[in-house]
Protein backbone atom coordinates (compact mmCIF):
# COMPACT_ATOMS: atom_id res chain seq x y z
CA UNK A 1 0.00 0.00 0.00
CA UNK A 2 1.66 3.64 -1.28
CA UNK A 3 2.03 5.79 1.80
CA UNK A 4 0.02 8.42 0.57
CA UNK A 5 -2.74 6.67 0.30
CA UNK A 6 -2.28 4.41 3.84
CA UNK A 7 -2.07 8.48 5.20
CA UNK A 8 -5.37 9.45 3.70
CA UNK A 9 -6.95 6.00 4.91
CA UNK A 10 -5.67 6.52 8.77
CA UNK A 11 -6.53 10.33 9.02
CA UNK A 12 -10.49 9.81 7.69
CA UNK A 13 -10.78 6.13 9.69
CA UNK A 14 -9.78 7.61 12.68
CA UNK A 15 -11.12 11.18 12.26
CA UNK A 16 -8.54 12.72 13.43
CA UNK A 17 -7.86 16.75 13.33
CA UNK A 18 -5.44 17.38 10.71
CA UNK A 19 -3.51 20.57 9.83
CA UNK A 20 -2.37 20.58 6.25
CA UNK A 21 -0.95 23.62 4.95
CA UNK A 22 0.05 24.54 1.18
CA UNK A 23 0.20 27.60 -0.85
CA UNK A 24 -0.42 29.71 2.42
CA UNK A 25 -4.12 28.13 3.14
CA UNK A 26 -5.38 28.02 7.00
CA UNK A 27 -5.27 24.49 8.46
CA UNK A 28 -8.40 22.61 7.97
CA UNK A 29 -10.73 20.23 10.16
CA UNK A 30 -11.09 17.15 8.81
CA UNK A 31 -13.49 15.83 11.21
CA UNK A 32 -15.43 13.61 8.91
CA UNK A 33 -18.69 12.10 10.73
CA UNK A 34 -20.40 10.24 7.76
CA UNK A 35 -18.24 9.58 4.91
CA UNK A 36 -16.10 6.14 4.17
CA UNK A 37 -13.18 4.87 3.11
CA UNK A 38 -12.83 3.06 -0.02
CA UNK A 39 -10.74 0.22 0.86
CA UNK A 40 -7.35 -0.26 -0.66
CA UNK A 41 -7.40 -1.98 -3.71
CA UNK A 42 -4.20 -3.61 -3.10
CA UNK A 43 -5.75 -5.90 -0.53
CA UNK A 44 -8.98 -7.70 -3.36
CA UNK A 45 -6.81 -7.31 -6.66
CA UNK A 46 -8.96 -6.44 -9.21
CA UNK A 47 -8.25 -2.76 -10.34
CA UNK A 48 -4.19 -2.84 -8.90
CA UNK A 49 -4.00 -5.54 -10.87
CA UNK A 50 -3.95 -3.65 -13.95
CA UNK A 51 0.23 -2.22 -14.20
CA UNK A 52 1.04 0.87 -16.17
CA UNK A 53 3.54 1.12 -18.45
CA UNK A 54 5.60 3.88 -17.82
CA UNK A 55 8.92 2.77 -16.63
CA UNK A 56 9.39 2.61 -12.99
CA UNK A 57 12.74 4.09 -12.58
CA UNK A 58 11.34 7.24 -14.53
CA UNK A 59 11.91 10.55 -12.69
CA UNK A 60 12.48 14.09 -13.50
CA UNK A 61 13.06 15.95 -10.10
CA UNK A 62 16.53 16.84 -11.59
CA UNK A 63 15.14 19.00 -14.11
CA UNK A 64 13.84 23.08 -13.87
CA UNK A 65 11.47 22.68 -15.85
CA UNK A 66 9.20 19.33 -14.59
CA UNK A 67 5.81 21.19 -13.68
CA UNK A 68 3.47 20.03 -15.46
CA UNK A 69 0.48 22.64 -16.03
CA UNK A 70 -3.35 21.84 -16.63
CA UNK A 71 -6.19 24.43 -17.91
CA UNK A 72 -9.36 24.07 -16.45
CA UNK A 73 -12.65 25.42 -16.14
CA UNK A 74 -13.58 27.13 -12.56
CA UNK A 75 -17.67 27.11 -13.20
CA UNK A 76 -18.23 24.31 -10.68
CA UNK A 77 -16.66 21.89 -8.00
CA UNK A 78 -16.53 18.94 -9.99
CA UNK A 79 -14.43 20.93 -12.88
CA UNK A 80 -12.59 22.94 -10.96
CA UNK A 81 -11.22 19.85 -9.11
CA UNK A 82 -10.92 16.66 -11.45
CA UNK A 83 -7.32 17.63 -11.65
CA UNK A 84 -5.61 19.49 -8.46
CA UNK A 85 -7.13 19.49 -5.07
CA UNK A 86 -4.75 21.69 -2.74
CA UNK A 87 -5.19 20.89 1.04
CA UNK A 88 -7.25 18.15 2.62
CA UNK A 89 -10.83 18.41 2.47
CA UNK A 90 -12.28 15.38 4.46
CA UNK A 91 -14.30 14.98 1.31
CA UNK A 92 -13.57 10.82 0.50
CA UNK A 93 -13.59 12.29 -3.32
CA UNK A 94 -11.36 14.98 -3.27
CA UNK A 95 -8.64 13.33 -0.80
CA UNK A 96 -8.58 11.04 -2.93
CA UNK A 97 -7.59 13.04 -6.22
CA UNK A 98 -5.10 15.14 -3.88
CA UNK A 99 -3.28 11.16 -2.56
CA UNK A 100 -3.29 10.51 -6.36
CA UNK A 101 -1.46 13.78 -7.45
CA UNK A 102 0.70 13.53 -4.27
CA UNK A 103 1.66 9.40 -5.43
CA UNK A 104 2.30 10.77 -9.16
CA UNK A 105 4.35 13.76 -8.05
CA UNK A 106 6.58 11.44 -5.78
CA UNK A 107 7.14 9.07 -8.52
CA UNK A 108 7.70 10.66 -11.59
CA UNK A 109 9.33 13.98 -9.47
CA UNK A 110 7.22 16.70 -10.98
CA UNK A 111 5.04 19.28 -10.03
CA UNK A 112 1.42 19.52 -10.81
CA UNK A 113 -1.00 22.52 -11.15
CA UNK A 114 -3.55 24.21 -12.71
CA UNK A 115 -4.61 27.36 -14.23
CA UNK A 116 -8.33 27.59 -13.85
CA UNK A 117 -10.95 30.55 -15.33
CA UNK A 118 -14.52 30.38 -15.99
CA UNK A 119 -16.01 28.29 -18.83
CA UNK A 120 -19.36 27.29 -18.57
CA UNK A 121 -21.59 27.09 -21.70
CA UNK A 122 -24.60 28.45 -19.55
CA UNK A 123 -22.50 31.97 -19.67
CA UNK A 124 -21.09 31.02 -22.82
CA UNK A 125 -17.98 31.89 -21.15
CA UNK A 126 -16.25 28.74 -22.65
CA UNK A 127 -15.79 31.18 -25.90
CA UNK A 128 -13.16 33.22 -23.61
CA UNK A 129 -11.71 29.65 -22.30
CA UNK A 130 -11.15 28.65 -25.52
CA UNK A 131 -10.12 31.61 -26.75
CA UNK A 132 -7.19 31.85 -24.01
CA UNK A 133 -6.30 28.58 -24.55
CA UNK A 134 -5.75 28.91 -27.85
CA UNK A 135 -4.14 32.15 -28.16
CA UNK A 136 -1.50 30.50 -25.54
CA UNK A 137 -1.30 27.89 -28.14
CA UNK A 138 -0.75 29.85 -31.48
CA UNK A 139 1.87 31.85 -29.74
CA UNK A 140 3.91 29.44 -28.49
CA UNK A 141 3.74 31.24 -24.82
CA UNK A 142 3.36 27.52 -23.10
CA UNK A 143 1.45 28.91 -20.44
CA UNK A 144 -0.37 25.29 -20.73
CA UNK A 145 0.91 21.77 -21.26
CA UNK A 146 -2.82 19.89 -21.05
CA UNK A 147 -6.06 20.47 -20.93
CA UNK A 148 -9.74 19.40 -19.54
CA UNK A 149 -11.44 21.13 -22.10
CA UNK A 150 -15.47 21.12 -22.47
CA UNK A 151 -16.62 18.27 -24.27
CA UNK A 152 -19.46 19.99 -26.86
CA UNK A 153 -17.56 23.40 -26.81
CA UNK A 154 -14.06 22.83 -26.67
CA UNK A 155 -13.31 19.65 -28.98
CA UNK A 156 -13.86 22.73 -31.73
CA UNK A 157 -10.24 24.03 -31.47
CA UNK A 158 -9.43 20.72 -33.05
CA UNK A 159 -9.91 22.12 -35.88
CA UNK A 160 -7.33 25.42 -35.12
CA UNK A 161 -4.88 22.67 -34.88
CA UNK A 162 -4.32 23.54 -30.97
CA UNK A 163 -4.08 19.46 -29.82
CA UNK A 164 -1.53 17.37 -30.37
CA UNK A 165 -2.41 13.92 -31.69
CA UNK A 166 -2.54 11.66 -28.83
CA UNK A 167 -1.74 8.66 -31.26
CA UNK A 168 2.33 10.16 -31.66
CA UNK A 169 2.58 10.48 -28.13
CA UNK A 170 2.40 6.49 -27.45
CA UNK A 171 5.99 5.88 -28.71
CA UNK A 172 8.35 5.19 -25.59
CA UNK A 173 11.25 5.79 -27.74
CA UNK A 174 9.87 8.65 -29.09
CA UNK A 175 9.47 10.03 -25.52
CA UNK A 176 5.54 9.56 -25.18
CA UNK A 177 4.23 7.99 -22.40
CA UNK A 178 0.86 7.63 -23.00
CA UNK A 179 -0.93 3.70 -23.42
CA UNK A 180 -4.10 4.26 -24.77
CA UNK A 181 -4.66 0.36 -24.51
CA UNK A 182 -5.17 0.38 -20.97
CA UNK A 183 -8.57 0.57 -19.26
CA UNK A 184 -8.50 3.55 -17.56
CA UNK A 185 -8.67 5.35 -20.93
CA UNK A 186 -12.13 5.34 -22.43
CA UNK A 187 -11.54 2.54 -25.21
CA UNK A 188 -15.22 3.26 -27.04
CA UNK A 189 -13.66 6.81 -27.58
CA UNK A 190 -10.67 6.17 -28.59
CA UNK A 191 -11.87 4.57 -32.35
CA UNK A 192 -15.01 6.83 -32.40
CA UNK A 193 -12.69 10.02 -31.92
CA UNK A 194 -9.77 8.86 -34.17
CA UNK A 195 -10.02 10.98 -37.43
CA UNK A 196 -7.81 10.66 -40.61
CA UNK A 197 -5.67 8.32 -37.84
CA UNK A 198 -5.33 11.62 -35.74
CA UNK A 199 -6.88 11.59 -31.93
CA UNK A 200 -6.80 14.83 -30.71
CA UNK A 201 -8.95 14.76 -27.27
CA UNK A 202 -10.10 11.34 -25.26
CA UNK A 203 -11.96 10.42 -22.48
CA UNK A 204 -10.34 8.65 -19.43
CA UNK A 205 -10.34 8.27 -15.89
CA UNK A 206 -8.13 11.49 -15.40
CA UNK A 207 -11.36 13.50 -16.61
CA UNK A 208 -13.17 12.43 -13.12
CA UNK A 209 -16.52 14.81 -14.03
CA UNK A 210 -17.05 11.84 -16.87
CA UNK A 211 -17.96 9.54 -14.54
CA UNK A 212 -19.63 11.75 -12.20
CA UNK A 213 -21.88 13.36 -14.88
CA UNK A 214 -22.76 9.51 -16.90
CA UNK A 215 -26.13 8.53 -16.54
CA UNK A 216 -28.07 5.57 -15.39
CA UNK A 217 -30.88 4.24 -13.83
CA UNK A 218 -31.72 4.82 -10.12
CA UNK A 219 -34.41 2.95 -8.50
CA UNK A 220 -35.95 2.21 -5.21
CA UNK A 221 -35.54 -1.01 -3.50
CA UNK A 222 -37.93 -1.03 -1.11
CA UNK A 223 -40.53 0.65 -2.96
CA UNK A 224 -39.75 -1.92 -5.79
CA UNK A 225 -40.07 -4.91 -3.45
CA UNK A 226 -43.54 -3.13 -2.31
CA UNK A 227 -44.54 -2.91 -5.70
CA UNK A 228 -43.89 -6.10 -6.92
CA UNK A 229 -43.96 -8.56 -4.02
CA UNK A 230 -43.90 -11.52 -6.41
CA UNK A 231 -40.16 -10.47 -7.76
CA UNK A 232 -37.30 -9.07 -5.34
CA UNK A 233 -35.31 -6.38 -6.18
CA UNK A 234 -32.68 -8.56 -7.11
CA UNK A 235 -34.44 -9.85 -9.93
CA UNK A 236 -33.80 -5.90 -11.48
CA UNK A 237 -29.80 -7.17 -11.21
CA UNK A 238 -30.41 -10.34 -12.89
CA UNK A 239 -32.45 -8.75 -15.95
CA UNK A 240 -28.84 -6.65 -16.55
CA UNK A 241 -26.88 -10.03 -16.19
CA UNK A 242 -28.97 -12.11 -18.38
CA UNK A 243 -28.91 -9.35 -20.98
CA UNK A 244 -32.76 -8.39 -20.39
CA UNK A 245 -33.22 -5.17 -18.99
CA UNK A 246 -34.75 -3.14 -21.89
CA UNK A 247 -36.56 -0.17 -22.24
CA UNK A 248 -39.83 -1.63 -22.83
CA UNK A 249 -39.31 -3.84 -19.44
CA UNK A 250 -38.34 -0.65 -18.32
CA UNK A 251 -41.62 1.02 -19.01
CA UNK A 252 -43.74 -2.01 -18.08
CA UNK A 253 -42.97 -0.98 -14.42
CA UNK A 254 -43.23 2.65 -14.42
CA UNK A 255 -46.66 1.75 -15.68
CA UNK A 256 -47.61 -0.02 -12.85
CA UNK A 257 -46.64 2.37 -10.17
CA UNK A 258 -49.16 5.48 -8.90
CA UNK A 259 -50.60 6.34 -5.86
CA UNK A 260 -52.23 9.54 -5.52
CA UNK A 261 -51.26 10.71 -2.38
CA UNK A 262 -53.22 13.91 -2.16
CA UNK A 263 -56.66 12.56 -4.24
CA UNK A 264 -55.61 15.27 -7.01
CA UNK A 265 -56.46 12.62 -9.52
CA UNK A 266 -53.44 13.68 -11.36
CA UNK A 267 -49.80 12.51 -11.49
CA UNK A 268 -48.27 15.49 -9.45
CA UNK A 269 -45.83 16.29 -7.02
CA UNK A 270 -45.47 13.74 -3.52
CA UNK A 271 -47.13 11.11 -5.56
CA UNK A 272 -45.43 7.91 -5.56
CA UNK A 273 -44.76 7.74 -9.04
CA UNK A 274 -43.28 4.92 -11.34
CA UNK A 275 -41.02 7.36 -13.15
CA UNK A 276 -39.73 10.52 -12.86
CA UNK A 277 -37.69 12.44 -15.47
CA UNK A 278 -35.06 14.32 -13.22
CA UNK A 279 -33.19 16.55 -16.38
CA UNK A 280 -34.12 16.93 -19.95
CA UNK A 281 -30.64 16.37 -21.56
CA UNK A 282 -30.93 12.43 -20.73
CA UNK A 283 -32.92 12.16 -23.60
CA UNK A 284 -30.09 12.37 -25.91
CA UNK A 285 -28.39 9.44 -23.93
CA UNK A 286 -31.01 7.23 -25.43
CA UNK A 287 -29.40 7.18 -29.22
CA UNK A 288 -26.65 5.35 -27.46
CA UNK A 289 -28.52 3.15 -24.71
CA UNK A 290 -30.96 2.24 -27.68
CA UNK A 291 -28.04 0.89 -29.56
CA UNK A 292 -27.19 3.74 -32.02
CA UNK A 293 -24.76 6.09 -32.77
CA UNK A 294 -24.93 9.53 -33.86
CA UNK A 295 -21.17 8.65 -36.02
CA UNK A 296 -19.76 5.11 -36.96
CA UNK A 297 -17.34 4.34 -38.82
CA UNK A 298 -17.59 2.83 -42.91
CA UNK A 299 -15.62 0.06 -44.16
CA UNK A 300 -12.47 2.25 -44.99
CA UNK A 301 -12.41 3.47 -41.60
CA UNK A 302 -14.34 6.88 -42.11
CA UNK A 303 -16.50 8.46 -40.07
CA UNK A 304 -20.44 8.88 -41.27
CA UNK A 305 -23.65 9.96 -40.56
CA UNK A 306 -25.37 7.13 -38.75
CA UNK A 307 -28.84 7.03 -36.94
CA UNK A 308 -30.73 9.01 -38.99
CA UNK A 309 -30.34 5.99 -41.48
CA UNK A 310 -30.60 3.32 -38.20
CA UNK A 311 -34.01 1.40 -38.87
CA UNK A 312 -34.31 1.30 -35.37
CA UNK A 313 -34.81 5.27 -35.02
CA UNK A 314 -38.35 5.58 -35.12
CA UNK A 315 -39.10 2.47 -33.12
CA UNK A 316 -36.47 4.15 -30.50
CA UNK A 317 -37.91 7.05 -30.67
CA UNK A 318 -41.53 6.17 -30.16
CA UNK A 319 -40.30 4.09 -27.48
CA UNK A 320 -38.51 7.15 -25.16
CA UNK A 321 -41.42 9.18 -26.46
CA UNK A 322 -43.92 6.79 -24.25
CA UNK A 323 -41.45 6.64 -21.74
CA UNK A 324 -41.51 10.29 -21.03
CA UNK A 325 -44.92 11.03 -21.67
CA UNK A 326 -46.34 13.02 -18.86
CA UNK A 327 -50.27 11.23 -19.85
CA UNK A 328 -48.98 7.66 -19.57
CA UNK A 329 -49.75 5.57 -16.52
CA UNK A 330 -46.82 6.44 -13.84
CA UNK A 331 -44.80 9.06 -15.30
CA UNK A 332 -44.68 12.33 -13.67
CA UNK A 333 -43.51 14.57 -16.20
CA UNK A 334 -42.85 18.26 -16.51
CA UNK A 335 -40.10 20.31 -14.66
CA UNK A 336 -41.78 19.52 -11.34
CA UNK A 337 -39.89 16.98 -9.00
CA UNK A 338 -38.92 18.83 -5.88
CA UNK A 339 -41.22 16.85 -3.85
CA UNK A 340 -40.84 13.66 -5.94
CA UNK A 341 -37.61 12.20 -6.60
CA UNK A 342 -34.92 9.68 -5.31
CA UNK A 343 -34.21 10.89 -1.92
CA UNK A 344 -37.77 11.58 -1.24
CA UNK A 345 -38.38 7.77 -1.45
CA UNK A 346 -41.61 7.99 -3.67
CA UNK A 347 -40.38 7.22 -7.02
CA UNK A 348 -39.17 3.70 -8.16
CA UNK A 349 -37.02 4.89 -11.11
CA UNK A 350 -35.44 8.26 -12.50
CA UNK A 351 -32.48 8.50 -14.99
CA UNK A 352 -29.98 11.31 -13.56
CA UNK A 353 -26.00 11.47 -13.66
CA UNK A 354 -24.18 9.35 -11.16
CA UNK A 355 -23.17 12.75 -9.26
CA UNK A 356 -27.24 12.88 -8.05
CA UNK A 357 -26.54 9.88 -5.87
CA UNK A 358 -24.43 12.17 -3.54
CA UNK A 359 -28.01 14.45 -3.02
CA UNK A 360 -29.44 11.06 -1.57
CA UNK A 361 -26.63 8.65 0.00
CA UNK A 362 -27.80 10.22 3.63
CA UNK A 363 -31.14 9.35 3.27
CA UNK A 364 -33.27 6.47 4.68
CA UNK A 365 -33.86 5.69 1.08
CA UNK A 366 -32.43 2.15 -0.04
CA UNK A 367 -31.29 3.17 -4.07
CA UNK A 368 -29.37 1.50 -6.17
CA UNK A 369 -27.99 2.20 -10.26
CA UNK A 370 -28.58 0.08 -13.29
CA UNK A 371 -27.26 0.20 -16.54
CA UNK A 372 -29.29 2.61 -18.85
CA UNK A 373 -31.73 -0.39 -20.48
CA UNK A 374 -30.88 -1.82 -24.15
CA UNK A 375 -33.67 -1.50 -26.94
CA UNK A 376 -34.03 -5.21 -27.14
CA UNK A 377 -32.53 -8.25 -26.03
CA UNK A 378 -30.38 -8.70 -29.08
CA UNK A 379 -28.55 -5.35 -28.55
CA UNK A 380 -25.24 -6.75 -27.83
CA UNK A 381 -24.66 -4.99 -24.42
CA UNK A 382 -25.41 -2.05 -22.08
CA UNK A 383 -24.29 1.74 -23.58
CA UNK A 384 -24.52 4.56 -21.76
CA UNK A 385 -23.08 8.73 -22.22
CA UNK A 386 -22.46 11.54 -20.32
CA UNK A 387 -23.93 15.37 -19.63
CA UNK A 388 -22.30 16.99 -22.96
CA UNK A 389 -20.19 19.59 -20.09
CA UNK A 390 -18.08 16.90 -19.10
CA UNK A 391 -14.36 17.21 -19.67
CA UNK A 392 -12.14 15.40 -21.91
CA UNK A 393 -8.52 15.21 -21.98
CA UNK A 394 -6.04 17.15 -24.82
CA UNK A 395 -2.29 18.02 -24.43
CA UNK A 396 -1.36 21.42 -26.07
CA UNK A 397 0.14 20.79 -30.03
CA UNK A 398 3.65 22.98 -28.76
CA UNK A 399 4.43 21.04 -26.62
CA UNK A 400 8.12 20.20 -27.16
CA UNK A 401 9.84 17.20 -27.54
CA UNK A 402 11.91 18.06 -24.35
CA UNK A 403 9.21 18.19 -22.62
CA UNK A 404 6.98 15.03 -24.07
CA UNK A 405 8.01 12.36 -21.79
CA UNK A 406 7.39 14.47 -18.39
CA UNK A 407 3.96 15.74 -19.82
CA UNK A 408 2.60 12.52 -21.44
CA UNK A 409 4.23 10.25 -18.17
CA UNK A 410 2.34 12.92 -15.85
CA UNK A 411 -0.73 12.19 -18.03
CA UNK A 412 -0.84 8.73 -18.21
CA UNK A 413 -0.29 8.27 -14.68
CA UNK A 414 -3.32 10.37 -13.15
CA UNK A 415 -5.14 8.31 -15.60
CA UNK A 416 -4.11 5.13 -14.32
CA UNK A 417 -4.43 6.66 -10.36
CA UNK A 418 -7.44 7.64 -11.11
CA UNK A 419 -9.03 4.33 -12.11
CA UNK A 420 -7.25 2.38 -9.52
CA UNK A 421 -8.26 5.12 -6.30
CA UNK A 422 -10.65 7.22 -7.48
CA UNK A 423 -13.04 6.17 -9.10
CA UNK A 424 -13.62 3.20 -6.28
CA UNK A 425 -13.72 6.14 -3.88
CA UNK A 426 -15.82 7.89 -5.55
CA UNK A 427 -18.64 4.65 -5.24
CA UNK A 428 -19.11 5.49 -1.44
CA UNK A 429 -19.98 9.15 -2.23
CA UNK A 430 -23.02 8.52 -4.67
CA UNK A 431 -24.22 4.78 -3.27
CA UNK A 432 -24.77 3.72 0.51
CA UNK A 433 -21.47 1.59 1.58
CA UNK A 434 -17.94 1.11 0.37
CA UNK A 435 -16.77 -0.21 -2.45
CA UNK A 436 -16.05 -3.77 -3.30
CA UNK A 437 -16.14 -5.60 -6.16
CA UNK A 438 -17.96 -8.62 -5.45
CA UNK A 439 -21.05 -6.16 -4.37
CA UNK A 440 -23.88 -6.32 -6.98
CA UNK A 441 -24.60 -2.52 -7.01
CA UNK A 442 -20.74 -2.12 -7.62
CA UNK A 443 -21.09 -4.35 -10.24
CA UNK A 444 -23.56 -2.23 -11.65
CA UNK A 445 -21.77 0.63 -10.93
CA UNK A 446 -18.52 -0.76 -12.85
CA UNK A 447 -20.23 -2.04 -15.85
CA UNK A 448 -22.03 1.63 -16.36
CA UNK A 449 -18.41 3.43 -16.49
CA UNK A 450 -16.97 0.44 -18.69
CA UNK A 451 -19.53 0.87 -21.20
CA UNK A 452 -19.72 4.59 -21.91
CA UNK A 453 -19.71 5.67 -25.24
CA UNK A 454 -18.22 8.60 -26.63
CA UNK A 455 -19.41 10.02 -29.59
CA UNK A 456 -17.35 12.29 -32.37
CA UNK A 457 -20.37 13.08 -33.54
CA UNK A 458 -21.66 14.41 -29.93
CA UNK A 459 -18.52 15.99 -29.42
CA UNK A 460 -18.20 18.05 -32.78
CA UNK A 461 -21.77 19.18 -33.61
CA UNK A 462 -23.44 20.85 -31.14
CA UNK A 463 -21.18 23.95 -31.53
CA UNK A 464 -20.54 24.10 -34.77
CA UNK A 465 -22.84 26.65 -36.08
CA UNK A 466 -24.51 24.30 -38.64
CA UNK A 467 -27.04 22.21 -39.40
CA UNK A 468 -25.26 19.72 -36.98
CA UNK A 469 -26.57 21.01 -34.15
CA UNK A 470 -30.13 19.66 -35.24
CA UNK A 471 -28.94 16.13 -36.21
CA UNK A 472 -27.49 16.18 -32.69
CA UNK A 473 -31.15 16.94 -30.95
CA UNK A 474 -33.33 14.87 -32.21
CA UNK A 475 -34.41 12.91 -29.68
CA UNK A 476 -34.81 16.25 -27.53
CA UNK A 477 -38.13 16.21 -29.36
CA UNK A 478 -39.61 13.05 -28.00
CA UNK A 479 -41.81 14.82 -25.86
CA UNK A 480 -43.09 17.41 -28.00
CA UNK A 481 -47.34 16.43 -29.10
CA UNK A 482 -46.72 15.28 -32.64
CA UNK A 483 -43.48 15.33 -33.69
CA UNK A 484 -42.68 13.52 -36.42
CA UNK A 485 -39.39 12.40 -36.42
CA UNK A 486 -39.59 10.83 -40.04
CA UNK A 487 -40.16 13.89 -41.89
CA UNK A 488 -37.67 15.83 -40.09
CA UNK A 489 -35.46 13.75 -41.17
CA UNK A 490 -36.42 13.61 -44.50
CA UNK A 491 -36.50 17.28 -44.31
CA UNK A 492 -33.05 17.93 -43.34
CA UNK A 493 -30.90 15.54 -44.55
CA UNK A 494 -28.82 17.33 -47.29
CA UNK A 495 -28.10 20.08 -45.27
CA UNK A 496 -26.58 17.47 -42.45
CA UNK A 497 -24.56 15.57 -45.27
CA UNK A 498 -23.05 18.92 -46.61
CA UNK A 499 -22.47 20.36 -43.49
CA UNK A 500 -20.81 17.12 -42.51
CA UNK A 501 -18.96 16.74 -45.73
CA UNK A 502 -17.51 20.51 -44.94
CA UNK A 503 -16.37 19.43 -41.60
CA UNK A 504 -14.48 16.36 -42.80
CA UNK A 505 -12.43 18.29 -45.29
CA UNK A 506 -11.04 20.71 -42.28
CA UNK A 507 -10.04 17.58 -40.68
CA UNK A 508 -8.15 16.21 -43.58
CA UNK A 509 -6.75 19.64 -44.11
CA UNK A 510 -5.33 19.29 -40.84
CA UNK A 511 -2.76 16.20 -42.21
CA UNK A 512 -1.23 18.74 -44.72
Amino acid sequence: MKLYRLLAIVLIAAMLLVSFVACGKDPVDTTKPNDTVAPDSETEGGRDSVKDSVPADLNFADRNDNTVTFFVRSNDPYFLNEICVDDITNDILYDAIHYRNMDVEARLGVKIVQIAQPGSEQNTDWQTWNAALSTAVLTNTHDYDAAAIHTYCGSVLALQNIFADLNTLQDEEKGGYLDLSKPWWNQNSIDSLTVYGSLYFVGGDIMFTETARTYAVFFNKDLFNEKFPEENYANLYTLVNEGKWTIDKMISYTSSVWDDVNASGMMDDGDVAGFVYFRYPTLSTWVYALGMDFISKDQYGEQQLSYIYDPDIIPAFEAVAKLYDPQADGVLGGQSWKETHMGAGNVLFGVDYLSAGEQWRDTSVNYGVLPMPKFNEAQEDYRTSFVGHVSALAICSDISAERTPIITATCELLCAESYKNVLPAYYSKVLQGLYSKDQPDAEMYDRIIETVVIDFGACMFPKTGTALTTYHSLFSKAKTPGYDIAQDIAGKTEAWETAFEQMMASFEDLQD
